[in-house]
C-alpha cells in the first residue's frame, strides 16, 4: 500500500466508496503517476476521476493507467501533434476462452484467427481484447467515444509484434488510425497504442 504522502487527500476522497482492492489499485497507479509526472516536472497535480471515469491528467499531458490482480502499468507523456492519445493495457498471457471470441472478433479478425496454427490462437485473442482494450483508451481523450470491441479492427504483425487499428464506429475519421504493439513477459501480456489524427 502506498505511504503517508504519497496519495493526496482529494484522491483518497475521489475513492472513499469504493472497494479495498480498487482503493489499492487507484492509489498505486497513483504513486506510479505522480513519480512519472514528476519526471515531466509536474508536481502536486491531483490525479482525479472524471465524470467519465477517466483520469484527469494535467494540462498538455496524456496518460494511461492498466491493472491486473498482480501488476499496475502507468504511462505518460506531453500532447503533441504526433502524439494525440495513448492507451496501456495488461493481461495474463494466457489463452483467452474461447466463447469470448465472437464478441470480441470481426470477421476479418476471426478469418485471421482460424488461419493460424491451433497453439496460438487462444493467446492471440488474448492479444485482440488487450489491444482493444489499449487503442480505446489512447482515442478517447480526443473523441469522446465510448466503442465497442466490433468498433475495432485490428491488423496484427506478430513478427514485429505490431498492430494497426481501423475505427469502424460511424462518424469516425478516416485518419485516427491507431496502431501500437505488445509484449510477453513475466506472465503478462503488455499492450500500448498511440494515437494522432483523431
Amino acid at each position: 500500500m502506498p505511504k503517508e504522502g504519497e496519495v493526496s487527500a482529494a484522491e483518497i476522497t475521489a475513492i472513499a466508496g469504493a472497494s479495498a482492492r480498487r482503493k489499492r489499485e487507484f492509489m498505486v497507479g497513483r504513486v506510479l503517476a505522480r513519480k512519472l509526472l514528476a519526471e515531466l516536472d509536474i508536481r502536486d497535480h491531483d490525479l482525479l476521476i472524471g465524470n467519465d471515469r477517466a483520469p484527469e491528467w494535467p494540462k498538455g499531458v496524456i496518460g494511461s493507467i492498466t491493472h491486473s490482480d498482480r501488476i499496475c502499468g502507468v504511462m505518460v507523456a506531453h500532447l503533441s501533434p504526433d502524439l494525440q492519445g495513448i492507451g496501456l493495457d495488461v493481461e495474463p498471457a494466457e489463452p483467452l476462452e474461447q466463447d469470448l471470441w465472437d464478441l470480441l472478433c470481426t470477421a476479418k479478425e476471426s478469418r485471421w484467427l482460424a488461419s493460424l496454427p491451433v497453439k496460438e490462437r487462444g493467446l492471440m485473442a488474448r492479444l485482440l481484447f488487450s489491444a482493444k482494450e489499449a487503442v480505446y483508451k489512447s482515442q478517447y481523450r480526443t473523441t469522446r467515444r465510448f466503442l465497442e470491441f466490433e468498433d475495432v479492427e485490428l491488423e496484427v504483425d506478430q513478427s514485429t509484434g505490431t498492430f494497426e487499428a481501423r475505427l469502424l464506429a460511424p462518424g469516425m475519421k478516416g485518419d485516427c488510425r491507431p496502431s501500437g504493439g505488445w509484449r510477453v513477459s513475466e506472465g503478462f501480456l503488455v499492450s500500448l497504442a498511440t494515437t494522432a489524427g483523431c
